[in-house]
């Protein structure tokens, strides 16, 4: 869950939301057509309010799906582009709006592409597969679909190769990739 960390003090209204903080990773990245969920979290809570959630940014085409009024909210950002989106949550406690925080959200999408040597002769084991990842989070993880874990292959036959890449936020990019011989 993605925390909002609001700081509230109350004085007859006048000093509202005196400080904001968000978690330590700014902006929060999250992959291509991700549903996130975010949390106010008040430490000293703040009994009877409400918020209101909104994406301020052009181009966000989701929606918040659930929780909109509460301090928890879950996001289908749908096909909203590749691109840095700011989400903002507003704490209204008797009757007083407070200030606006915002959380910078970072929509990435990961990309491979390969490079190939084909096989050499018949029956021949020296072909190589090199791929390249954009986007995402380092690390990455690798699964070929033939067991192996490493980002490039080399010493393998002809055939049909699919590699799935992970990264740290768990978004995945799957590509295949055919090794032919003479």
């Amino acid at each position: 869950m993605k925390n909002i960390l609001l700081t509230i003090a109350f004085l007859a209204c006048l000093i509202y939301n005196a400080g904001a903080q968000t978690d330590d990773t700014n902006p929060q990245v999250i992959c291509l057509q991700s549903i996130e969920p975010y949390e106010v979290d008040t430490p000293n809570g703040t009994p009877g309010s409400t918020y209101t959630w909104s994406v301020t940014s052009p181009g966000f085409t989701g929606s918040i799906i659930s929780g909109q009024g509460t301090n928890e909210i879950i996001i289908d950002w749908g096909s909203t582009p590749i691109g840095t989106y700011v989400l903002q949550v507003i704490e209204t406690n008797l009757g007083c709006p407070g200030t606006p925080v915002t959380l910078n959200v970072q929509i990435t999408e990961l990309t491979l592409t390969q490079t190939n040597v084909p096989v050499n002769c018949n029956g021949g084991l020296d072909g190589e597969i090199d791929i390249t990842v954009n986007g995402g989070v380092t690390p990455y993880s690798y699964i070929w679909s033939e067991g192996s874990t490493t980002e490039d292959l080399t010493g393998m036959g002809a055939g049909s190769y699919t590699v799935t890449v992970t990264d740290a936020n768990l978004c995945t990019a799957t590509i295949s990739v055919s090794l032919t011989e003479p």
